[in-house]
């Protein structure tokens, strides 16, 4: 075998040397794309982090926004005008009652003394400032719920039941001023859905509704609840185009929508009531 002749050799070396020479400069480039990509990285989980806390918390204010309403398991209405009157009068009344519990006092016999314009307050934050309550005496589930006219108060009994449901929101649309929630319908827990601590477990829907919400001045008030966005017809805005916010079901979620909303109600999670529609037929006025 040839050896190398002094002018490879010499080849060799320069071609070394430059290779040296080239090292500091392509790693200054990595490290570069690296510090680019980290900040990028950075960037991007702040940016996530903190789009899902607005998310969430966005969530927790709707649903405690359609809760006095969505307690009752309304019909499917285009608006509020369709609801039979003592119907519309309990979700306002509870609205008022969850949104000011430590408001009111009872009297000598136990019962809540609300007066009639709190609870006209609640319809306006609900329905709109259209709307124009009925105000009567009335039974629901044999339990009488009077009215004083001379006072303009109701005298409330304090009926603990189980509420019927919770709203959980799986996906917010929106459409112009509309909003519309697709709410999964949360039964109460039973034995057989919560652990030995008392947690529950599963969080099963019983079924899910769409319900229409339209800004106004910075309000958000309830147009319509229905089972799919054709059965809304004409009297609003049409299929939102695009999805922005969509949830996936989750327990803590829950839990976290579960707490905001038991700050608001009482100490105990039972204060709710079921209404139907035909309680309308066992309205008794003063």
């Amino acid at each position: 075998m040839s050896e190398a002749t002094p002018a490879k050799k010499i080849s060799n070396r320069s071609i070394s040397r430059r290779k040296y020479k080239l090292l500091p400069a392509f790693t200054a480039v990595i490290l570069v794309f690296s510090v680019i990509g980290l900040i990028s990285t950075i960037s991007f989980l702040v940016s996530a982090t903190k789009s899902l806390i607005r998310n969430d918390k966005e969530k927790a204010m709707f649903e405690r926004e359609i809760y006095p309403v969505m307690m009752f398991d309304p019909i499917n209405f285009n608006s509020y005008a369709q609801l039979d009157e003592v119907t519309l009068l309990q979700m306002c009344m509870w609205s008022a009652l969850i949104n000011n519990r430590g408001k009111y006092s009872y009297d000598e016999f136990m019962l809540l003394t609300v007066p009639s314009s709190d609870i006209d307050v609640e319809a306006k934050k609900l329905f709109g400032e259209n709307v124009t309550l009925v105000h009567q005496t009335f039974y629901d589930n044999d339990i009488l719920y009077q009215y004083t006219p001379t006072s303009s108060t109701y005298s409330i009994p304090m009926a603990y039941q189980s509420m019927q449901y919770t709203p959980d929101i799986q996906k917010i649309q929106r459409d112009g001023n509309f909003v519309y929630l697709t709410v999964d319908y949360i039964p109460p827990s039973t034995l057989w859905d919560t652990d030995l601590a008392g947690d529950r477990i599963s969080f099963t829907p019983e079924k899910s509704r769409i319900y229409v919400l339209k800004n106004v001045d910075g309000e958000y008030i309830i147009t319509a609840v229905c089972e799919s966005l054709e059965d809304l017809g004409s009297s609003q805005s049409s299929y939102p185009e695009e999805s922005f916010d969509e949830f996936e079901s989750s327990e803590d979620e829950f839990s976290e929508s579960s707490e905001s909303q038991g700050s608001e109600v009482s100490d105990s999670s039972d204060i709710s009531s079921e209404s139907s529609n035909e309680s309308s037929s066992e309205t008794s006025e003063e």
